[in-house]
């Protein structure tokens, strides 16, 4: 893939990146011994292949510059997937995609939502193509649900072309033009609020979402359960994918750095960070648990009646800023930076709000 080497993408502990011309045992040593059984379903892939067809596959891929593979790894260094541009026509302007996951371990974790949109982007954007179609089986309703998503349209179906347990089955033909890509880009808006206890995150996220108009998740909802219960971690990470997958715009509030806070922080077209003094958070915390007081909040879950306790005071005034906490606040502003709007006191908070009433 010459010129494109550097390329890579990131999603949580995975990352996209062009294949390279050493990968090619590995890819088949990974995923090929076997193949898993419901990619040969989803497919239409043979149950076997020789180790000499895919490393001469796929070294040949990498060599063609009309050919543009990408693997997706994950922290281990393990292949679990790849997003694929091919059939590349360079008149026309026009090309395929398809993607797989390889590794049923890898699997709904948003991994191929994320994967597509980024392909997807790298087609229009640095390919300039004027159209990208795929093709899906009918059976495979949850693949047509993210190409649909992501912006693909239906533009027709051949019926029995296929068989899966001895019925036939029909493939969907999907399609995405450069006019589509650029409504789907520019309409959507995703806005990411971070910040100390008692900041006013939830009240800020709130206005901006009743303002334009956008699905709204308090993460302190998805967290507790009725009486201060904290939800199971795989129940959180389920709730917060599927809002992620379901929702090409949103505004969401809250820190929570083990629920899909990287790609909350990718996704993410504006990141408001609150970063007000300690002593002016606790002060608002005192007067929020002064307004709700035996009462619940529309930012938390029913039935978790509003307190002020000591651990809460000593977490917004110690344990919320430490040294940790700083350095992950740190590392979000260089990261993404350009994306970033750092509010440390009411007229900041002020002066943002009057700008998203301008735009």
């Amino acid at each position: 893939m010459r010129g494109k080497e550097n390329l890579v993408w990131r999603y949580e502990e995975y990352v996209m990146r062009p294949a390279r011309f050493e990968d090619a045992e590995s890819y088949y040593e990974q995923n090929y011994r076997p193949l898993d059984k419901e990619i040969i379903r989803m497919t239409g892939s043979k149950e076997s292949y020789t180790k000499e067809e895919v490393v001469s596959f796929f070294r040949k891929a990498v060599e063609d510059p009309q050919y543009f593979l990408f693997l997706i790894i994950d922290k281990d260094g393990q292949i679990v997937g790849e997003s694929v541009i091919n059939e590349l026509d360079e008149t026309l302007k026009c090309a395929n995609f398809r993607i797989a996951i390889f590794r049923p371990e890898a699997r709904g974790k948003g991994i191929g939502s994320w994967a597509v949109r980024v392909t997807r982007d790298f087609a229009f954007q640095e390919l300039k193509l004027h159209r990208l179609s795929l093709d899906v089986y009918s059976f495979n309703k949850r693949a047509e649900r993210v190409y649909r998503k992501a912006g693909f349209q239906r533009e027709g179906i051949l019926r029995d072309a296929i068989k899966n347990e001895r019925q036939y089955r029909d493939v969907i033909l999907m399609a995405m033009l450069e006019d589509d890509w650029k409504r789907k880009v520019g309409k959507s808006l995703k806005v990411a609020v971070i910040g100390h206890s008692g900041c006013g995150k939830s009240t800020i996220a709130a206005w901006i979402a009743k303002k334009r108009r956008l699905p709204l998740l308090h993460l302190d909802k998805v967290h507790w359960l009725p009486g201060w219960i904290e939800r199971p971690k795989e129940e959180e990470q389920k709730i917060v994918r599927e809002f992620l997958d379901s929702h090409d715009s949103w505004v969401i509030d809250g820190n929570y750095h083990s629920v899909e806070y990287e790609r909350r922080m990718q996704e993410a077209d504006r990141i408001l960070f609150l970063d007000f003094p300690r002593l002016v958070c606790l002060y608002r915390a005192w007067k929020r648990a002064r307004r709700y007081r035996g009462k619940t909040r529309s930012s938390i879950t029913e039935g978790c009646t509003e307190k002020l306790d000591l651990e809460f005071v000593f977490w917004i005034l110690y344990q919320g800023r430490s040294g940790k906490a700083k350095m992950e606040y740190q590392r979000v502003m260089r990261k993404y930076g350009s994306k970033v709007v750092r509010i440390t006191n009411q007229r900041e908070l002020d002066r943002e709000k009057r700008r998203w009433i301008k735009h």
